[in-house]
């Protein structure tokens, strides 16, 4: 057997297909599109001088964002799909190695991004023609952007030897790739001197010291992120690779599940009473919501992930009260957070409505004397009665680091435009992100509900109400966050409205046998009797 034959069998394979050259054209086409639009948005704002340097940076920070999403989304579920469908198992039949099948399913779910990537460094190169952007600028922003998606697709590929529920392993996917990039940077800016050495364990420090203004001064600061974070992917690949051939095999029953629940399901059994009283609240409220609300695990999560947030927030503040470099940290910080939980509302809404229509639960549903709307209704209490304690929390830290960084403004007598400022910026990013989580769990049940796979339902979610709209930033400059407003309210329309219509169409068409999927049209037992070829009598 030769070395890496699933490798070598993915490179042939992808090699003839011609949706490996689409993807490198379609990468080279939004990329061209992106800085053109860039491109338009920026004269008006900088000097010719600057202009490239403040175009490049942009770009550089859209693109690296893009590489840890892209890395996520081809790995998180590569493995663990393979689990669930039984086909892993007759892979270690063979002489295959852990290091085989992982290597194997990393290359065949990679390929297209990375020549993407590839396709996108030429646009990337344009801001050099502008001024502002060296050489030396341009090359380790290729080397880190490269890396970068190796990282995350790393991460992906571990999280999902070790995970075998599809949901699981993307939200565990996001959220580890979120801590290693916000939280070392984020403690460092913080000038918490002894979490400094966390620093390299994060892309996002190689990007940030890349710029010849930081990378003059300390050049060892990139190479040292670049190298940690290289040698941290190959970690997490060995891992993968020692642990799937033995994380495969089907989990009993009897030991199925995390500490987690076993923790919440032991409180439960001890306050049986509260418990029983909770459900009937829910079943008389909305019976729909007592059978959508069981999300305990995801909210311990939310819960976690605001507190240790919230948490390093107030110390940091507390450490360098009124510094303007700890302001302006936590808040970019903040804004990176709420993008990320706007991010785990598309995937809750999306899981939703997708599990609900593959286990057959909107089948029973529709045989009781609920409506439509109930349905949607109590849909729609699950996602507030899990999200709306975590986010309140949240914006209560902001709210009360907000109120703390006026005050000391006001006390110094001669800031007063700074605090309007401040206080209207933090105000508009509240309300923008509220209404990101409206329109992304509105949107995101309709793209659950008409897409094959959760997964593709929360990349069209995520792409289209959260990603794409911010390249309107270049074009709409400061009345841009009234347009992200109005983008919100009309994604939130537009979904209500083909839920409310739709539903029952949807789920009634996927019952009908009525093949619109052209790998159905070959099976005679789905074919309209109009269709049936004529009997032949003798």
């Amino acid at each position: 057997m030769s070395f890496l034959p699933i490798v070598e069998r993915e490179l042939r394979i992808r090699s003839r297909r011609r949706s490996t050259y689409r993807f490198r054209q379609g990468g080279a086409l939004i990329a061209i599109v992106v800085v053109g639009f860039a491109l338009v948005g920026s004269g008006g704002f900088v000097g010719p001088g600057a202009s490239g340097g403040t175009l490049f940076a942009i770009l550089a920070w859209m693109v690296f964002i893009a590489c840890l999403l892209e890395g996520a989304r081809n790995t998180a579920d590569c493995l663990s799909e393979e689990k669930r469908a039984g086909t892993l198992g007759l892979l270690f039949l063979t002489d295959l190695k852990g290091y085989d099948v992982v290597l194997g399913k990393l290359m065949a779910t990679s390929l297209n991004s990375f020549y993407s990537l590839l396709a996108i460094f030429p646009p990337l190169a344009m801001p050099l023609l502008l001024g502002g952007v060296t050489a030396g600028e341009f090359w380790r922003l290729v080397l880190l952007l490269t890396n970068t998606l190796f990282f995350a697709l790393a991460i992906g590929m571990f999280v999902s030897a070790i995970s075998r529920n599809e949901r699981k392993a993307w939200s565990s996917t996001l959220v580890l790739i979120g801590l290693l990039a916000i939280v070392p940077p984020s403690l460092e800016a913080a000038n918490l001197s002894w979490f400094s050495g966390l620093s390299p364990l994060s892309p996002t420090t190689a990007l940030i010291s890349l710029f010849d203004a930081v990378y003059a001064s300390a050049p060892e600061t990139y190479w040292a992120s670049l190298w940690t974070v290289h040698g941290l992917s190959w970690l997490f690949l060995g891992l993968a690779s020692y642990l799937l051939p033995r994380t495969w095999q089907d989990i009993p029953k009897g030991i199925e599940g995390s500490w987690i629940r076993g923790l919440l399901g032991r409180w439960r059994r001890s306050d049986a009473f509260n418990a029983r009283r909770q459900r009937n609240r829910l079943l008389q409220l909305n019976p729909v919501l007592w059978l959508a609300g069981r999300h305990e695990e995801q909210q311990f999560y939310l819960w976690l992930l605001v507190g240790l947030s919230g948490g390093t927030a107030i110390i940091s503040w507390l450490i360098a009260p009124g510094a303007e470099e700890v302001a302006l940290t936590i808040f970019s910080c903040g804004l990176v957070l709420h993008f990320l939980l706007a991010i785990w509302m598309a995937s809750e809404a999306s899981y939703l409505f997708a599990e609900a229509r593959d286990s057959g639960a909107f089948e029973l549903l529709f045989s009781t004397p609920l409506t439509a709307q109930d349905i949607l209704a109590g849909h729609y209490l699950a996602l507030r009665k899990l999200f709306q304690g975590p986010v309140t929390a949240l914006l209560g830290v902001e709210c009360l680091i907000l109120a703390g960084h006026l005050i000391l403004l006001r006390a110094t007598g001669d800031h007063l435009f700074e605090g309007l400022l401040t206080a209207t910026a933090a105000g508009l990013c509240v309300t923008m992100f509220i209404l990101d989580l409206h329109a992304a769990g509105r949107f995101g049940m309709w793209m659950g509900l008409t897409s094959k796979k959760p997964s593709q339902a929360l990349t069209k979610t995520v792409l289209f109400v959260l990603v794409l709209p911010l390249l309107t930033i270049f074009c709409c400059g400061f009345v841009w966050p009234v347009m992200a407003i109005v983008k919100d309210l009309i994604f939130i329309n537009y979904a209500d409205d083909q839920l409310r219509r739709r539903l029952r169409v949807e789920i009634t068409r996927r019952l009908a046998g009525v093949a619109e999927d052209p790998a159905w049209r070959g099976t005679p037992s789905l074919r309209p009797k109009s269709q049936l070829p004529p009997v032949i009598e003798n």
